[in-house]
């Protein structure tokens, strides 16, 4: 696709040389042409953080360009193109409504400063705000199965329509919003190859393949995306201590279906690390592509004054499919990361149940925060501490507070036995408990 883009590119550079006439060649060309053009520059609405769009203004302003004639725009007639924008910030600047590659990416030429800290805000602020408003999905606002259907268009293959049954008719009579007409991408035959290949042996298979360990390398301060997460917890060493095992930490559960639990889980974490990894690879490569669409536009003072809106069409296409590439990256890094947490869950329930905690216990325990560092997290270890503690503390209240008493033992010439503590009366401080059985005390 980008070499498409690249030849097209190309023949309009040529065509600055050449007298005004445009040659055929780029007449004919599907990515310049006059509806090619009248197609990228339609108005595009946007719904939460998923669908934000690159207006041409916005990109001729960036790269210090003449602006280009106005183009009339039509309003939505269809009930799905009617999405109600984010509000814009009080400033007015740069707004969530309105990508732009500087902000995405906190680049100085932006017309606000923005951090990598203030990007991850943005996102976390827009993926609750899709939590929040379940009708605001992406495949619910036109903008993307529009952005497919450009992509279907200059790739070369056919889109698959997809309709969801909404229920009786009944249902939909009452319905009263508006459903859109999605569409689904076909599966691509290599990637269906491939896929096919690594189903063939499930049980054998390794986890992650060598060629992807060895070519997505990050350092090793990135904590839960190289290694398996360490083990030592309480948890942990309640398990050995139930099961007597001889070392302080073992490396997996003594009882063999809890073992294979733990064992599923760590394949799974193993694999869903990698494809962490890989996926951050994805969004600094979809940057170098918005640096490169950037160094384009510059190109666009070299051509003529009516040759420069197609060649600014064209680079604001492929500014829009760096943005989208960025957004399936976060969603495949928001996907793997669940299935992370799924390998986390497993280990973390074949230790809770090796340690014979209660059931209460466990489940509040199972749920709580993970962080990359430790299986169960400062959270599960402060808590355990303090419940380790409270035990403590009444093991001693009750040795203070209600002494052992000793029995008669008379003509035996023997130690005293000492009965346990709460065996049958409530003992106190400086009251003695009666050596006969059932006798109240004095």
């Amino acid at each position: 696709m980008l070499s498409d883009l690249a030849r097209s590119i190309l023949l309009i550079a040529e065509a600055a040389s050449r007298p005004s006439e445009p040659p055929p060649e780029l007449a004919a060309d599907p990515l310049v042409s006059s509806s090619a053009a009248g197609m990228l520059l339609e108005p595009r609405t946007s719904s939460g953080s998923q669908e934000l769009s690159l207006s041409l203004d916005e990109a001729v302003a960036s790269s210090g360009m003449p602006p280009l004639p106005a183009v009339s725009e039509q309003p939505p007639s269809s009930p799905c193109e009617r999405v109600s924008p984010l509000p814009t910030s009080p400033t007015g600047g740069c707004d969530s409504s309105s990508w732009k590659p500087g902000v995405a990416f906190g680049d100085d030429g932006c017309c606000c400063d923005s951090s990598g800290e203030d990007d991850l805000a943005d996102l976390a602020y827009c993926f609750r705000t899709e939590e929040q408003e379940g009708d605001t999905s992406a495949s619910e606002n036109p903008s993307f199965p529009q952005f497919l259907k450009r992509l279907a268009k200059l790739v070369g293959f056919h889109l698959i329509p997809f309709q969801e049954s909404t229920g009786s008719l009944i249902d939909r009579y009452l319905d009263q919003k508006p459903s859109c007409n999605r569409v689904a991408m076909p599966l691509h035959p290599i990637l269906d190859k491939l896929v096919k290949k690594v189903w063939q042996t499930p049980h054998t298979v390794p986890p992650i393949s060598k060629e992807i360990e060895r070519k997505y390398i990050l350092s090793e301060d990135a904590v839960g995306y190289v290694s398996q997460p360490a083990h030592e917890s309480v948890v942990v060493e309640a398990a050995m201590a139930r099961e007597k095992a001889g070392r302080e930490h073992g490396t997996a559960p003594q009882n063999p279906e809890l073992r294979c639990l733990d064992s599923f889980g760590q394949r799974a974490y193993q694999s869903a690390a990698a494809a962490l990894r890989v996926v951050d690879y994805q969004v600094y490569m979809a940057r170098g592509q918005v640096e490169l669409w950037k160094k384009v536009s510059a190109l666009a003072k070299r051509l003529p004054q009516d040759q420069r809106q197609a060649f600014q069409a064209v680079v604001l296409e492929g500014a829009d499919l760096a943005r989208h590439q960025v957004r399936a990256a976060f969603d495949a890094g928001d996907t793997v990361a669940r299935a992370a947490a799924s390998g986390v869950d497993a280990r973390r329930s074949a230790w809770l149940q090796a340690s014979s905690f209660h059931e209460e216990v466990q489940t509040k325990l199972e749920n709580l925060p993970y962080t990359g560092e430790n299986l169960f997290g400062e959270q599960v270890e402060a808590t355990l501490q303090r419940a380790k503690e409270r035990q403590a503390t009444l093991r001693f209240l009750r040795s203070v507070y209600c002494p052992s008493a000793p029995c008669s033992g008379v003509g035996k010439g023997k130690a005293p036995l000492h009965k346990p503590a709460f065996t049958s009366t409530v003992c106190f401080k400086g009251v003695q408990c009666p050596s006969g059985k059932g006798a109240p005390p004095e």
